[in-house]
């Protein structure tokens, strides 16, 4: 059985260390923000020297009446522009919203590490004072997870 991790170690456990052994980062998150994926950028530069570290992210909530603001939107497609190792899809208007949390790690395209957790990819979550927890999962399993939800995904750009 994998241990939970309490919400004090989620940023570095989940989306600083394995940056040191892995090469991308694939996500599915209900929501996100431009912010997270700029401050995680930003950390893993500074601990590891790693700028072309690939972070591929896939937003679920999309299709909901929430969705996602025009303020994100322009923001991640600037993102996507500025940084050729970003890449950004939102899930389609016709497809079942996705409310998970699933952050895989890979190597090489090999799956590594990956962590199923409450917490959104965005700076509340992850760097608030807010109650989340996360726990180690299947790597295998959770790049099949991320891999099926790309076909119902579009492109933010």
């Amino acid at each position: 059985m994998s241990d939970i991790i309490l919400k004090n170690d989620l940023f570095k456990k989940i989306l600083l260390e394995p940056a040191q052994n892995c090469d991308e980062l694939r996500i599915v998150s209900g929501f996100s923000t431009p912010a997270m994926v700029v401050h995680n950028l930003t950390e893993i530069e500074k601990q590891f020297e790693k700028p072309d570290l690939r972070i591929q992210l896939i937003i679920g909530m999309t299709p909901t009446i929430s969705g996602i603001s025009k303020t994100h939107h322009k923001n991640f497609t600037k993102l996507v522009d500025n940084h050729p190792n970003f890449v950004c899809s939102y899930i389609k208007s016709d497809a079942n919203p996705i409310h998970t949390k699933l952050y895989t790690w890979l190597k090489d395209g090999i799956p590594q590490k990956a962590f199923l957790a409450s917490a959104n990819y965005t700076i509340n979550a992850f760097k608030k004072e807010q109650d989340e927890i996360a726990t180690e999962c299947d790597p295998v399993q959770a790049l099949e997870y991320f891999n099926s939800k790309v076909p119902l995904s579009l492109y933010c750009t």
